[in-house]
């Protein structure tokens, strides 16, 4: 779930090089109008193609997915880098990221199959896609 904002940031930074486009800027307004369309249309059809239910569900799981990376990485981080000086720490050590952990994959195996198959399809498609840019881009260079 990405804003037309975070995907024309990333443009400038030679990630996706095959879109440059998406990375224009509009010369009066100066917002990335391309981006914005494009974002707009898919958000179009994917509201007209399904329910709303469907695409809150979605919506919802993807941004706990979101989070469980957040939460684990952040326990891998206090791993690694325990004594950094100077670093937060949350009180409890690691009582609250695992409780989030334990929240997040119980909400997750909540889901009903139908929009879990939905979403693990759509992830490993985007998944492909993001290698297949990848080696394209490694090939290119």
């Amino acid at each position: 779930s990405e804003s037309p904002a975070c995907i024309w940031k990333k443009m400038p930074a030679n990630r996706f090089t095959s879109f440059h486009s998406l990375a224009k800027v509009h010369p009066r307004f100066l917002t990335p109008h391309v981006s914005v369309i494009i974002y707009a249309a898919l958000g179009f059809l994917s509201a007209s193609a399904g329910e709303f239910r469907q695409l809150a569900l979605l919506s919802s799981a993807s941004y706990l997915l979101i989070y469980l990376g957040v939460v684990l990485s952040m326990i891998r981080f206090r791993l690694t880098h325990d004594n950094a000086d100077g670093s937060y720490r949350i009180p409890g050590g690691y009582i609250i990221p695992v409780i989030s952990v334990i929240a997040i994959v119980w909400l997750l195996t909540n889901i009903p199959a139908n929009e879990l198959r939905a979403m693990v399809l759509f992830i490993v498609i985007l998944t492909v896609l993001y290698f297949m840019l990848a080696l394209f881009r490694r090939l290119g260079s």
